[in-house]
């Protein structure tokens, strides 16, 4: 039984191995190959769109109208496309699942200019969408609606407009965030402020918001029932509504699927292994959507998960301040990520989670009590949502003190491949020292191996052919 986490851990990273030689090729394939519309209509075509409303969403300036199962006419071509996006000025009350006919001029979103600019064209390829259509001509051809999904979207927008009603358009839009993962409407130097510092991951919907809505709630349908059936059952219904409400990202895909594993194990009597939970998540979300294998958040979401699988138990039985091994764990495993995906490494992000991850239990403790408490028109509700406010301007100021520190942003470049695999290595034997060895030369031994590896990963390039010139894209009229 004493290696049973290896060996999770082991079959956890076989199953991913797995699910990409199954789904492998073709899958990737067909993902990257272009979609029907790119085929057929150019950019400024007039088309015309018949397709189901499967999500609404109210920008400051536009509505946007998500589609699926459309059929498409456009040069008297007919063609079928998986999902769209309608932008309109259009008032009219519109449904999740009603069919409607729109009649506009297509347009494609753009690839990354620059490396490390935000790849439009990418965000919404692995999502479906290939196509964008700016138009006011709608026509509802069938009002049929699924009641079910389309109250969760009105109770979805009413909450976030009452965050910001009640806190204000900067902290309301930001709790919004934090609770509804409707990143949209937040402050743009707030949402970058937090991301520069390395906290912007609590923007996401992850496994704490999740444990909070349905392991919460498990608990004390248990307790009052004495059923871990009856528990199980009630928590999965009303996190199954909460995720049906807040859509399907990978964070939330990799905390669903934990979280059913965690209730099955309690219901069966058996074992909660998180390696093979967290194994069973990512083979179901390569499955569904295989370009997340090249996205950012799959790595960093998963990867801070397996982090607290490897790393921060070793560290935990090595260190004697309990406090740092999740923020050092997490970080010294997601560095290559980060530095691959962002370019540099915020430096005190460690010590500023120290303070920003305790608080974020009373966040989500205090904005989803206070959120349903005002929402039922009780005056209460307003006082505890203050003190979602306080604690955000405390995050502000810890941020902006913290981004003023000398070395506050190492800007190391994007480490290559190769660098990314020593790295790893380094790691690997890192913990497998502190793991096994038990004399005291194995500190001296793991520092300097990991100082070795971390320098090799943030060196420059070993070997240089010649000079190098780098273009940059800044857009029409953008250059002075």
């Amino acid at each position: 039984m004493k290696n049973r986490p290896l060996l999770s851990v082991c079959l956890m990273v076989l199953c991913i191995i797995a699910s990409m030689v199954v789904w492998g090729r073709e899958r990737f394939i067909k993902e990257l190959r272009p979609s029907p519309i790119e085929r057929y209509a150019a950019e400024g075509d007039n088309i015309t769109i018949c397709g189901k409303i499967y999500r609404q969403e109210q920008k400051e300036n536009c509505r946007m109208i998500y589609l699926k199962e459309n059929s498409i006419y456009s040069n008297s071509k007919k063609f079928q496309e998986s999902k769209i996006i309608i932008y309109t000025n259009s008032s009219q009350k519109l449904h999740i699942g009603n069919q409607i006919k729109v009649c506009g001029k297509v347009s494609f979103y753009e690839e990354a200019r620059n490396p490390g600019n935000f790849d439009q064209k990418f965000y919404y390829q692995k999502q479906g969408i290939h196509g964008k259509v700016r138009s006011d001509d709608i026509q509802i051809t069938d009002y049929k609606r699924n009641k079910l999904k389309d109250r969760l979207e009105k109770f979805r927008m009413n909450w976030q407009k009452m965050l910001q009603r009640e806190m204000g358009e900067r902290d309301g839009s930001a709790l919004a965030a934090i609770l509804l993962g409707e990143k949209s409407g937040m402050d743009q130097e707030m949402k970058e402020l937090y991301q520069v510092n390395g906290i912007g991951h609590i923007l996401a919907i992850s496994g704490l918001h999740l444990s909070f809505a349905g392991l919460g709630v498990y608990r004390i349908a248990r307790r009052m029932t004495g059923s871990y059936k009856a528990g199980g059952i009630t928590g999965g219904i009303l996190l199954c509504l909460y995720v049906m409400m807040i859509g399907m990202t990978v964070s939330v895909i990799r905390a669903w699927v934990m979280f059913v594993f965690r209730i099955g194990a309690d219901i069966t009597g058996r074992h909660y292994d998180m390696p093979t939970a967290l194994a069973a998540s990512a083979v179901l979300t390569v499955g569904i959507h295989p370009l997340y294998l090249y996205d950012g958040g799959f790595w960093l979401s998963f990867g801070a998960v397996f982090a607290v699988c490897t790393v921060i138990p070793v560290l935990e039985n090595e260190m004697r301040c309990k406090s740092l091994c999740a923020g050092l764990g997490i970080n010294v495993l997601l560095w290559p990520v980060i530095l691959y995906n962002f370019f540099e490494i915020p430096v005190y992000s460690i010590l500023l989670n120290l303070i920003i991850l305790p608080l974020m239990s009373v966040v989500l403790t205090c904005g989803m009590i206070g959120s349903f408490i005002k929402m039922a028109g009780w005056i209460p509700g307003k006082w505890i949502l203050w003190i979602c406010r306080c604690i955000l301007w405390v995050y502000d100021k810890c941020c902006v003190f913290t981004i003023k520190l000398p070395m506050a942003r190492w800007v190391a470049g994007r480490p290559d491949k190769g660098r990314i695999f020593i790295y790893y290595l380094v790691l690997m034997t890192v913990i497998l020292i502190l793991k096994f060895k038990r004399n005291g030369k194995k500190y001296i031994i793991s520092i300097t191996l990991y100082t070795v590896g971390f320098l090799i990963l943030i060196s420059g390039p070993w070997v240089r052919t010649g000079a190098e010139v780098t273009m940059l894209d800044v857009g029409h009229g953008g250059c002075r």
